[in-house]
């Protein structure tokens, strides 16, 4: 089983059965003890590879004998695939992980490479396009300092990011947006109206990062960038309409769930998500998107007067699952089965 193969508990126990079982996915953490015969006992907290999900439990592998020891030599983010005898325990709530797995045999395939791939992504575009000194691209440039430890704490999370550059630390002379969404990067130059209204400072960086909240599905559908009613402006007391096209990839997508598109903004510190639904399951053609403007996503980017330029994200997604709620607010569990496609949304209070 590769990626998402424990996102809820029931489920989980109807559906691992049989007696053997493959898992292959990412280490979480490992935990070493002694048993009270000597022998070393060692449990490996699995995760999909596909970091952030409001839905995703986590499987338990305990081991013994001789691949304890190999277990305990394991770091978080190593690659594995482990084979496992189930002993079945029934799913219940009070635990943050189905359990029951006992591996028999492991094979570590080091860490996972994707992460340190966009690390070297952003770190390499960090390096050449910032304008400080001694030299842009220098191994001494303090702002490739001060943002490597956020951009690598924040990877190793599996957050979604923004950092917000003045026009001043910049090669290009213009404000820009550096954003990792869905694990892919998105640097975006804002024109000199956009910095403007953001009164963005000339020399600031501003770093905000945030929960995935979503499990990342390989691509079912490509979308179009999303032609916006009003060139883009959104006046959040009312609705954002506008229209998509949508092609299949794969021909076929019949996992239960609502679909639709999710919307994602960032502004400075602050993070809406908007959903609009489709009647049906989406197939090649054009459709019309509507993101209303519930009374809780204002009060996320207004509570500081979040106006002007924000950036936004567009991804087909299945709604898997009710609403949660945290600290009030609504929480969707979602599966995004598209690349997103990025844009500038200019907000108003009006």
């Amino acid at each position: 089983m590769v990626g998402d193969f424990a996102r809820d508990y029931d489920k989980a126990s109807e559906k691992y059965t049989v007696d053997d079982i493959i898992l292959q996915g990412r280490v979480d953490h490992v935990t070493v003890r002694k048993g009270t015969d000597g022998k070393t006992l060692a449990s490996a907290v699995i995760v999909p590879r596909e970091p952030g999900s409001g839905s995703m439990v986590p499987i338990i592998v305990a081991f013994g004998g001789p691949v304890a020891d190999e277990a305990g030599k394991l770091k978080p983010g190593d690659l594995v695939q482990i084979e496992t005898a189930y002993l079945p325990v029934p799913a219940t709530r009070i635990f943050h992980e189905i359990r029951g797995f006992m591996g028999m045999k492991l094979k570590s395939m080091g860490p996972d490479p994707k992460p340190l791939k966009l690390r070297e992504e952003l770190v390499g575009w960090l390096k050449k396009s910032n304008a400080l000194q001694p030299e842009p691209g220098g191994a001494d440039n303090v702002l490739v300092k001060q943002m490597s430890g956020k951009v690598d704490a924040s990877l190793a999370a599996g957050d979604d990011f923004t950092i917000t550059f003045g026009p001043g630390l910049m090669l290009s002379g213009k404000a820009t947006f550096l954003s990792v969404q869905d694990g892919k990067a998105f640097p975006v130059e804002l024109t000199a109206d956009q910095s403007a209204a953001m009164k963005i400072p000339e020399m600031s960086a501003v770093f905000a990062a945030f929960p995935s909240r979503v499990l990342r599905m390989p691509a079912e559908v490509e979308m179009t960038t999303p032609t916006i009613d009003g060139g883009g402006a959104w006046g959040l007391a009312k609705p954002l309409t506008g229209k998509v096209k949508i092609k299949e990839l794969t021909g076929h997508f019949n996992n239960p769930g609502e679909y639709g598109v999710r919307l994602v903004c960032y502004k400075g510190d602050k993070r809406a998500v908007f959903f609009s639904p489709f009647h049906s399951r989406p197939v090649d053609g054009t459709y019309s998107i509507q993101f209303a403007a519930l009374k809780w996503e204002i009060e996320g980017l207004m509570a500081a007067k979040q106006t002007g330029p924000s950036m936004a994200f567009f991804e087909v997604v299945r709604r898997i699952g009710p609403d949660r709620f945290e600290h009030d607010k609504p929480e969707p569990q979602y599966e995004v089965i598209s690349e997103p496609a990025e844009t500038i949304l200019t907000l108003s209070a009006e």
